[in-house]
């Protein structure tokens, strides 16, 4: 039977899926991560969510490679099986992962658009992906960065603020890397 394994830098591995969204976010028409291994000279044949992408041989020490196409944002499944030399078949191997190059909306919950606040540190409040880091400008100045919790939920607590109308702006980046627009109010 021929055999088909999933290296530690393979579908399974979360080095090879940043990697691969790495190769997917800089645009790379085809990112090219390196597979798994097989029994030598095997051919491998490989499907993304259910649709042959390719199929390429083994070399003699079993390493092989595929270049794969760029995938949208959004769940997919990379199936791979093997067949020897004399046509025996293993696997499937198989492994799920979720594309990820759009960067997080933000939106500042309060205080509100033309807020007079008597507090010269006010704490601004709003929502964004969950686990994102939200970096918080007053006046085009940045003046401090929070995490999002699990709900997507932040909060910052403004340095302190001249009398004054001031500009609070916010932009999210998810764990990617992915950098949302900006809003402010």
């Amino acid at each position: 039977m021929a055999r088909l394994n999933w290296l530690s830098r393979t579908p399974n591995s979360e080095a090879f899926w940043n990697q691969f969204a790495a190769a997917v976010k800089s645009g790379a028409a085809s990112p090219m991560p390196d597979a798994s291994s097989a029994e030598a000279n095997a051919m491998i044949r490989v499907s993304l969510d259910g649709v042959p992408v390719g199929s390429t041989f083994a070399g003699v020490t079993g390493l092989w490679e595929l270049q794969l196409p760029t995938q949208a944002d959004g769940p997919h499944t990379l199936t791979a099986t093997a067949t020897d030399e004399v046509g025996n078949q293993g696997g499937p191997g198989s492994s799920s992962f979720n594309v990820d190059t759009t960067g997080p909306d933000v939106t500042i919950t309060s205080p509100g658009s033309g807020a007079r606040l008597a507090d010269a540190t006010p704490l601004v409040n709003g929502t964004t992906e969950p686990s994102a880091t939200v970096a918080v400008t007053v006046n085009g100045a940045a003046v401090g960065t929070t995490s999002a919790n699990g709900s997507g939920s932040w909060s910052l607590t403004l340095p302190q603020q001249p009398d004054g109308d001031v500009v609070i702006g916010a932009r999210a980046t998810d764990a990617h890397g992915n950098q949302g627009d900006a809003t402010s109010l």
